[in-house]
């Protein structure tokens, strides 16, 4: 006697991709977001690659780097140098042009630095706390803005093209302005805080400001 064997419908096939979609669905709605501290140490160590690029860039290219931060975020600068410098510094051998014009820089103004592959500035959410440490000397960021100041923000944007100068620079030499940039999450409830770090040889480390027992190096 032979058995017939009934295969699936259309119509079954069908149902049971619908119900395998609906669980998809349900399980992604349930699946917890990224935590706080997890988003804030993403952020950071972009931020760090990035600075590590930056101290490498100055060597290869032969320039002085400049990183400019406060409360809202930081740019990332060249100097812009004249006609008359940059043909005055022609005639002279490499080692001679660098000092010439480090020596000058503030004779210059700042200009946004340009890359295809990065961006010459970046914004930090407005939910965290930003504190830079230059050369083991807290720089506050924002008293800079305060009414109470000299120079006023609205000042520094006028005057930002020509005489804003950075905080920290990136030397052809691999050196760099030692710092510390503290990135901190202003709820206290999801409380996060992460630390980079950048030694005036160029070395990185990243470290988790509640724990820092397993720092990460760029």
């Amino acid at each position: 006697m032979r058995t017939h064997h009934r295969g699936f419908t259309l119509l079954e096939i069908l149902i049971v991709i619908v119900i395998m979609g609906m669980a998809s669905s349900v399980v992604i709605m349930t699946s917890p977001a990224s935590s706080p501290e997890s988003m804030l140490h993403d952020q950071c160590s972009k931020y760090a690659r990035l600075f590590a690029f930056l101290n490498e860039q100055s060597m290869v290219e032969g320039e002085l780097i400049g990183l400019f931060v406060d409360q809202e975020g930081f740019k990332i600068l060249r100097r812009e140098h004249s006609d008359e410098v940059e043909h005055h510094l022609s005639d002279t051998d490499f080692i001679s042009q660098l000092i010439t014009k480090f020596d000058s820089y503030e004779k210059h103004g700042w200009v946004e630095y340009r890359l295809p592959q990065i961006d010459s500035s970046y914004s930090f959410s407005g939910e965290y706390q930003v504190e830079l440490a230059v050369g083991g000397l807290s720089y506050e960021t924002l008293s800079s803005f305060s009414g109470e100041s000299a120079l006023t923000k609205a000042d520094i944007e006028h005057k930002f093209d020509t005489r804003v100068q950075p905080q920290v620079y990136f030397y052809p030499s691999m050196e760099v302005t030692p710092f510390e940039l503290k990135i901190s999450t202003k709820s206290s409830r999801d409380y996060a805080e992460y630390i980079i770090k950048m030694s005036e040889n160029g070395k990185i480390v990243l470290k988790n400001g509640e724990n820092d027992k397993d720092p990460e190096y760029f």
